[in-house]
């Protein structure tokens, strides 16, 4: 700190607990107004750019849950649907009957 004072500089060796966030404390105070307008318009344009980057990673990951909730939910209905068609091929009906009563393609219960 007496260093700083006789010399107004921060070197990068020191050491001290917060010395290296007071020193660009104070190359930022050492700033004209307009450079330090300029370089707190930077910042706020990093915020913004990672708050759009948050939010937009946010908005992507939730409409792939939805989204995969829902693939997973119309294959579990189409998977329940076979099954059911399965089911009253074993009990006697035919092929092209199950498939009618469930629902489902004559061909996907044939495979």
């Amino acid at each position: 700190m007496v260093y700083f004072l006789k010399n107004e500089e921060i070197k990068d060796e020191f050491k001290a607990k917060g010395i290296q966030q007071a020193k660009k404390s104070f190359s930022i105070m050492s700033m004209t107004e307009e450079e330090q307008l300029a370089y707190a318009r930077y910042q706020d344009d990093l915020r913004y750019e990672a708050s759009l980057i948050e939010s937009n990673y946010g908005l992507g990951r939730m409409e792939g849950k939805e989204e995969g909730i829902e693939i997973g939910v119309e294959q579990g209905i189409e998977k329940g649907k076979l099954e059911v068609a399965k089911r009253l091929v074993e009990k006697g009906m035919s092929a092209e009957e199950a498939a009618a009563v469930a629902g489902i393609d004559l061909e996907l219960l044939r495979h």
